[in-house]
């Protein structure tokens, strides 16, 4: 009986104290990536059209995750419960009071589109995986920045293109394929293609609204 109660305690030793818990450090948004957001709150984004035609985002937010220290816990059998680092998270997120970018589904509902979103994730589980996902009105799509510029499949780089007499370097473009229907909940496309360099974020997109290239007004 001895026996079996120095074991019993030896056994609830190792339960509690076997394993010692650290706590796990997460890292925030890596700062070599913010050149890709060439933005800060308050900023001003024109885009206009050969018509004269001026479409106006105002930035209202931008936020960059910062490191965090998270506490681990004994997981009762010897071995730790912690925190999984995902990513880093820096995003930026414009509007327009334009409210012409709208649509209503077939059982009455409005849905406008007024943003222009940019986000960068840098990835902890995939080492040297930079993602980074923009969007304008009802379009958006991806592109690696590091460990090398990688597009999405079907999307397109330029080492320079020129828009509006303005010579820009390494710039994605984004199409859509009109030819397949749209999402039924909204039944329209309003962006065709979409433009997108290091220095300047989105630079300009096709309105097939206006049927005309809106660019940016500097």
């Amino acid at each position: 009986m001895k026996i079996l109660t120095y074991i019993s305690v030896l056994m609830s030793g190792l339960f509690f104290y076997g394993c010692k818990c650290h706590d796990v450090t997460c890292a925030g948004f890596d700062s070599r990536y913010s050149e890709w957001l060439p933005y800060k709150k308050g900023d001003t984004i024109n885009f206009v059209n050969a018509s004269g035609t001026k479409i106006t985002f105002i930035l209202k937010k931008v936020s960059l995750t910062a490191e965090q220290t998270y506490e681990c816990f004994g997981n009762g059998l010897a071995g730790c419960r912690c925190h999984e680092c995902e990513f880093g998270r820096g995003y930026i997120k414009a509007e327009t009071e334009d409210t012409s970018y709208k649509t209503t589904s077939s059982w009455g509902t409005t849905t406008y589109f007024q943003d222009i979103f940019i986000s960068i994730d840098n990835n902890h589980k995939v080492e040297d995986s930079v993602k980074l996902y923009y969007s304008i009105l009802d379009q958006g799509s991806y592109v690696y920045i590091s460990p090398m510029l990688k597009v999405k499949n079907g999307d397109s780089l330029f080492s320079s293109l020129t828009i509006n007499n303005l010579i820009y370097y390494n710039v994605v473009l984004h199409q859509i394929d009109t030819s397949i229907p749209p999402n039924p909940l909204y039944g329209v496309y309003f962006v065709w293609k979409l433009y997108y360099n290091k220095e300047f974020g989105i630079i300009a997109f096709f309105d097939l609204k206006t049927n005309s290239l809106f660019y940016r007004e500097f």
